[in-house]
């Protein structure tokens, strides 16, 4: 099965699992603590307000299976043009305090340009969140230069404070039971972008030999076989070395010069702890764009009966 459904982790319990990563990362690198301080006061955050969605009553979603299960078969993220608003009134304070935390960390001027954007009503924040939730990134630039704001910085701040909300979305419409249809499509999907919110993976976690990869906005975990590009699907050659051992690594594509960080785990992390594991192998992000590699931005989909 290629989508993976993940067992839902309990905010203490994440926490817990967190704790002990943060801890061993600064024990390998103590260079990493402040880096390792301002994620924790994040992923808090982000923490406080999935639970704050978890008790507040969901808004009805007109997204039958079937209807997934036709968009998913096209090879189309089953939010890609759908109006879904970000809930604003429930968000709005997480992104706020997502940018205090940045400021409070040594931000410089770009969080507090960004706050301040926030607490005076320049910057509409409903549409800042909505534009992460869709990965309208090109259109949160364009938003962020007409207020002469940080794109990166700003980026960063919605699309950690909007992806509670993806998450809760990713449980709602392909976990559980799912209406037959929806089901196999989900079983057959190998693209390299999530089946969900069509965010490229922040990682691939190497489970039991499996590359499970994750997405970088809702967590969603989907199997793909490791011999074509994420990117591009160009062929990939085959890896080299002694297959019993643990793989750390940044899958390189010499067709589109794009890559995708893989290392073995034993258990998939909950949703919002790949983070964790995204900072943790940020040695791997250097090392590949040093050689001329990237992460692409995120994928642009057209409207059906569009060319």
């Amino acid at each position: 099965m290629a989508y993976v459904v993940l067992p839902p982790c309990e905010a203490t319990a994440c926490l817990t699992v967190g704790e002990a990563r943060w801890a061993a990362m600064v024990a390998a690198t103590p260079s990493m603590a402040p880096a390792v301080a301002l994620q924790r006061a994040l992923l808090h955050a982000v923490l406080r307000q999935r639970g704050v969605l978890d008790d507040t009553p969901s808004r009805r979603l007109s997204l039958p299976g079937g209807y997934l299960a036709a968009k998913l078969a096209s090879g189309t993220p089953a939010l890609a043009h759908e109006p879904v608003p970000a809930p604003v009134a429930a968000l709005r304070q997480t992104a706020v305090t997502l940018c205090e935390a940045v400021a409070a960390a040594g931000g410089g001027d770009g969080a507090t340009a960004i706050l301040s954007a926030m607490q005076e009503d320049r910057l509409d924040v409903g549409a800042a969140l909505t534009l992460a939730l869709h990965r309208e990134q090109g259109a949160l630039r364009t938003m962020a230069t007409q207020l002469s704001l940080s794109h990166d910085l700003l980026w960063l701040i919605v699309d950690l404070a909007v992806s509670p909300f993806a998450a809760q979305l990713r449980a709602r419409l392909l976990d559980g039971e799912v209406a037959p249809r929806l089901a196999l499509a989900l079983s057959h999907w190998t693209r390299g972008y999530c089946p969900l919110c069509g965010s490229w993976p922040a990682l691939a976690e190497m489970v039991e030999g499996q590359q499970v990869h994750r997405c970088a906005l809702c967590a969603a975990a989907w199997t793909r076989p490791d011999s074509t590009c994420s990117y591009c699907e160009a062929p990939l050659p085959g890896r080299s070395g002694d297959p019993s051992l643990p793989i750390r690594e940044a899958r390189t594509c010499e067709h589109c010069r794009g890559y995708v960080k893989r290392i073995t785990t034993a258990a998939s992390l909950p949703f919002p702890l790949v983070a964790i594991a995204d900072l943790d192998t940020m040695d791997l992000d250097l090392d590949a764009m040093q050689r001329g590699y990237t992460r692409p931005a995120p994928r642009a989909f057209p409207r059906k009966g569009s060319r």
